[in-house]
């Protein structure tokens, strides 16, 4: 049983004899020219190999800055969702195509499609096409039908909501608040 507090050196580390093996078969793989075992070993090595890399994750604030120059939208068959919740003295909107699955305040807040502030939403709203509905879920809604808490997702104040319903109008967008009454 190996020393659990010995230093890893490069003949002890875990998955060295793995490595050692697998390159002595390509070896022979490659002389005996058994271009199965060769290729089936490679993709094994290669596959050992990037397991062992350095993990990368991907920075989530990376993807809040949305370029408002390049971004468009298609025709969604199932509309838009449309989320908010407070941030200090303003708002945050996420906007997701609409599905037949409930979302979650996770997926939800880590949105790509996420802007800070009315201005924004706009911008982001005006890039999509004529015709395209809009359901804004309000917490009534989301309390009565998520299976997890909406945390802080709620509808801002009666004129913001009244000045997306204008700027909706404007835009020949379809905008329906989705409430439910209390059960």
């Amino acid at each position: 049983m190996p020393d659990r507090d010995a230093p890893i050196t490069k003949n002890n580390w875990p998955g060295s004899n793995l490595l050692q093996d697998l390159t002595s078969l390509l070896y022979n793989a490659f002389f005996m020219r058994d271009r199965y075992l060769f290729f089936a070993g490679c993709l094994v090595w290669s596959l050992l190999i990037l397991s062992c890399s350095e993990n990368q994750t991907q920075d989530p604030e990376q993807f809040r800055e949305l370029d408002f120059d390049t971004i468009s939208f298609d025709h969604s068959m199932k509309g838009w969702e449309l989320y908010s919740w407070p941030n200090g003295s303003d708002w945050d909107y996420s906007l997701m195509v609409g599905t037949n699955t409930l979302k979650n305040y996770e997926i939800v807040i880590n949105n790509p499609y996420t802007v800070t502030g009315l201005d924004q939403l706009k911008t982001m709203l005006s890039k999509m096409p004529a015709d395209e509905e809009i359901a804004w879920m309000s917490e009534n809604w989301l309390n009565n039908i998520w299976t997890t808490p909406c945390q802080d997702l709620m509808l801002p104040p009666t004129e913001i909501v009244t000045e997306l319903d204008d700027f909706c109008v404007e835009h020949q967008l379809s905008l329906t608040i989705a409430y439910l009454a209390d059960r």
